[in-house]
């Protein structure tokens, strides 16, 4: 079992019509994030829970493994990680006490 310490966990929701195209500024908007806490890695948790029409899942896990790979590519330093899509997955967090100890940011793509 894997352990992350300070940690950026994110809850992705792809929605049906979002695009590669629009994946920058999300990147941009967690690079922003990364540094304003400080995290040294990121972990991107696809989410359907979060949408209201989710994207079909081949594309959800693809959109996923490109904004990983614009978040590496913006940060090298961030080990960034996708959790595996479309399984059943057990995980506990203990968000620290802080003004970034839990944020909501909606994107919009």
């Amino acid at each position: 079992m894997q352990d992350y310490d300070n940690c950026l966990f994110l809850l992705v929701g792809v929605e049906s019509g979002d695009s590669a195209a629009r994946l920058r500024p999300a990147a941009k908007a967690i690079r922003r994030t990364i540094r304003q806490t400080g995290v040294k890695s990121v972990v991107i948790n696809g989410f359907a829970g979060l949408s209201a029409d989710p994207a079909d899942p081949e594309v959800s896990a693809a959109l996923l493994q490109s904004l990983r790979v614009r978040v590496h590519t913006l940060d090298p330093d961030v080990e960034v990680h996708v959790m595996p899509f479309g399984w059943r997955k057990d995980w506990t967090m203990d968000a620290v006490a802080g003004p970034w100890s839990q944020r909501c940011l909606h994107l919009h793509l």
